[in-house]
């Protein structure tokens, strides 16, 4: 999480210029999913600017004296700001384990400022294109929440999250969907399918989008699958997100 700049709605609720070419109902959307598929409400989003260093962001239910305090000086001990934020991190980490991992006077400092606040943990999750990072979202835990299931549905939606909001920062979709063709042979079909599969969308929904019988729908998931040379979505998720430009 970091507190340089916001977009959209600004942190006091006024309406500010758009600085970035993510859409906003995009971020508010992903920020309502994950709060009700792991019923933590104190969250926030953030989106790397690439032109410079810092972020905008958008939070949900953290505490106004909070933000202050990081956005004050705070951030520069976090261990997830994505400016220190390590390339091998899981892709739903616990700021505890990162605590007993790298047990530096910042990184303990930070969560005592944590604790402070009556927060015990952070769940965090980074999207990133290749080493660049695009953004992420900080899930804040109070005492007696249940850790491990939260970061176990971070990490289950991460891709999904990652794969969109890299839509907004990579390649364009018909150049995508040129590179597609070219590496794996799909169809145009097979490419539509592709995409709301990508999107975490089910057969059915694919079927009504496409106009297709969910039959055929099956059959195209199974031709694309074997084509890549994936067994699942999320294994198709996480090889077909390197398709994205950086």
């Amino acid at each position: 999480m970091r507190s340089n700049g916001t977009f959209g709605a600004g942190l006091d609720g006024q309406r500010r210029p758009e600085r970035h070419g993510v859409d906003v109902r995009f971020v508010d959307e992903t920020m309502e999913f994950v709060a009700r598929m792991t019923r933590i409400r104190a969250l926030a989003f953030y989106v790397v600017k690439e032109e410079s260093d810092d972020c905008a962001f958008r939070r949900l239910d953290i505490p106004e004296a909070f933000h202050r305090e990081y956005k004050a000086g705070m951030c520069q001990y976090d261990p997830f700001s994505f400016t220190r934020v390590p390339g091998t991190v899981e892709r739903a980490a616990l700021l505890s384990q990162m605590a007993e991992l790298e047990s530096t006077p910042e990184t303990q400092h930070y969560v005592r400022f944590l604790k402070a606040h009556g927060f015990d943990d952070i769940v965090e999750a980074v999207f990133r294109s290749e080493t660049r990072v695009l953004g992420g979202i900080s899930l804040l835990l109070r005492r007696g929440e249940d850790c491990s299931q939260v970061a176990a549905v971070v990490d289950a939606m991460q891709p999904y999250i990652e794969y969109n909001l890299r839509g907004f920062t990579g390649r364009s979709k018909i150049q995508l969907r040129e590179d597609l063709t070219k590496s794996f042979l799909l169809s145009p079909r097979e490419l539509d399918v592709t995409e709301l599969l990508m999107l975490g969308e089910t057969n059915n929904f694919i079927a009504e989008s496409l106009h297709i019988s969910v039959a055929t729908v099956k059959s195209h998931v199974l031709k694309i699958f074997e084509k890549v040379g994936v067994q699942n979505r999320a294994s198709l998720v996480s090889l077909l997100s390197e398709y994205e430009t950086h």
